[in-house]
């Protein structure tokens, strides 16, 4: 069983990934739209960081709403976590 701890640490560790990742997105799109032919890149990069934003407010919606409270979360809000993770990754 995993504690609250691990819990809250790994998503500010998930929220630290999450900015990085706002950095490096905003790089990706001054490249791409400099290069009118990689309209096709820009598209992907944009799907994936949308996946990714969906993760991170996921993430903090089980942690403000549940963990913090010391609640176990329901699998329905659980497991499209995991479906962003795998398609993200």
């Amino acid at each position: 069983m995993v504690s609250d701890f691990a819990r809250i640490n790994e998503a500010l560790l998930d929220t630290w990934y999450t900015g990085v990742y706002t950095l490096l997105f905003a790089c990706c799109v001054y490249v791409l739209r400099r290069n009118r032919q990689s309209t096709i890149l820009l598209v992907a990069a944009a799907t994936m960081f949308a996946i990714a934003t969906a993760d991170i407010a996921l993430t903090l919606y089980i942690l403000f709403r549940y963990v913090l409270r010391s609640q176990w979360a329901p699998t329905n809000i659980v497991y499209p976590k995991y479906i962003f993770f795998v398609t993200n990754k």
